[in-house]
């Protein structure tokens, strides 16, 4: 079990095909439907998860404040019609960002 992390999981092709599979469409999503002025959404949504959630934690990490990084959340909810408040969509996303392919859904 020592051997079995996430990195170690992920690092699996087979695995990073089937995570990327999943949670494509709805970071495409987040990445087509945001407006020119919404380039930050994607480093919004990753600092909110590596952040667990923590509005404060991830707000500070932005530089910004946490109302901003909320309307900025509300954004990436709306365009991926997915709620950050299930922790299956935070999983998935998260997950997601990680597997994604060089070059695809910068931040």
């Amino acid at each position: 079990f020592d051997d079995l992390t996430l990195s170690a999981v992920l690092a699996d092709e087979a695995v990073r095909s089937r995570v990327w599979t999943l949670a494509r469409p709805a970071l495409e999503a987040l990445v087509r439907g945001s407006a020119p002025r919404e380039t930050d959404l994607v480093a919004s949504l990753e600092a909110f998860l590596h952040h667990n959630g923590s509005w404060e934690a991830a707000a500070r990490a932005l530089g910004v404040h946490r109302h901003t990084l909320r309307a900025r959340i509300s954004r990436i909810e709306e365009l991926t019609g997915l709620s950050l408040d299930v922790a299956e969509n935070r999983i998935m996303l998260l997950l997601g960002l990680m597997c994604r392919p060089n070059g695809l859904i910068t931040s």
